[in-house]
């Protein structure tokens, strides 16, 4: 996907480790990615702070165009139109030819409810609903990312060639990663 904009929706930071080879091979070929973090991850044993200054740090190293944080609250991420409809203003502004979201029946339940909550905001941002907060657009394509739960995927993303830079990346998110994490 040459010179493409992608939106990747996920509940914490460090989620996006599921997919980084893939978007460190979109961001090799072109591709703008932004990311909405929809909570801190304060539950996970390290304050929000260090976790949002390590996904920064991250989202640098791999050539994100922006990082949005949301800041609601870990463990409790619920569906919500106020928070759906900020979703749906940055989808709008973003533009997204793809747009990445949370596997839906992950066994996290922020997870799931970041998965609600994209997936309602990418159909919601191409209605005609709330004018006041974008002109609508339709998402070309979008995709479910792995998750904690063994999947069975429709696409399979070769990511050998940028498994380094993806290690590289892993290490930057030093509080949330063990080599439990590295070998998943």
């Amino acid at each position: 996907m040459k010179n493409k904009k992608i939106l990747l929706i996920v509940a914490h930071p460090d989620d996006e480790t599921v997919c980084a080879g893939t978007l460190i091979k979109q961001i090799d070929l072109g591709a703008e990615v932004t990311e909405i973090i929809l909570t801190g991850a304060e539950e996970g044993g390290t304050d929000a702070k260090t976790r949002r200054d390590e996904m920064l740090k991250a989202s640098k190293f791999l050539g994100m165009k922006e990082v949005i944080f949301m800041e609601q609250p870990d463990l409790g991420l619920t569906y919500s139109k106020e928070l759906m409809l900020k979703v749906v203003a940055v989808v709008r502004r973003i533009q997204p030819d793809w747009t990445i979201l949370m596997y839906k029946d992950d066994f996290h339940p922020d997870h799931r409810a970041a998965y609600l909550i994209g997936i309602e905001a990418v159909k919601w941002a191409a209605s005609g609903v709330r004018p006041d907060i974008g002109d609508g657009h339709r998402t070309g394509m979008i995709t479910m990312m792995g998750g904690m739960w063994p999947t069975r995927p429709d696409i399979l993303v070769d990511v050998t060639d940028v498994v380094e830079k993806k290690m590289e990346m892993l290490n930057l998110l030093g509080s949330q990663v063990n080599k439990k994490l590295e070998d998943f």
